[in-house]
């Protein structure tokens, strides 16, 4: 990530940049990743990890069956729309300001 920001660029791509490492660390790329996206970078970031474009991305694309949805976060990351592109029930909720995503329970109380 060093190496990538040397010569300023106006586009950064990411990776999975935050695979394998500790909550602190991810915590830090993430806040780092905010800051140049504020400072007027274009940030391309690849990654698994639904909760964590919940909260830093603004636009997404998700790939699911083969089909790509393009969209703004709100939009796309709804327990509808998730389902539709993963096959699985899913919600997104909010707790302590952050936006989360789970499964559906199919849990019966």
């Amino acid at each position: 990530l060093a190496r990538a920001l040397v010569g300023r660029p106006e586009l950064l791509i990411l990776d999975e940049p935050t695979n394998h490492l500790d909550f602190p660390t991810e915590t830090a790329i993430m806040a780092l990743v905010d800051s140049l996206h504020r400072q007027g970078m274009t940030v391309v970031l690849v990654t698994h990890l639904l909760n964590l474009v919940a909260n830093h991305a603004h636009s997404l694309a998700l790939v699911g069956d083969g089909r790509v949805h393009a969209g703004k976060r709100d939009e796309l990351l709804t327990g509808d729309k998730l389902a539709e592109v993963y096959g699985q029930g899913l919600r997104v909720v909010t707790a302590e300001g952050y936006r989360i995503v789970v499964p559906r329970s199919e849990r019966v109380s």
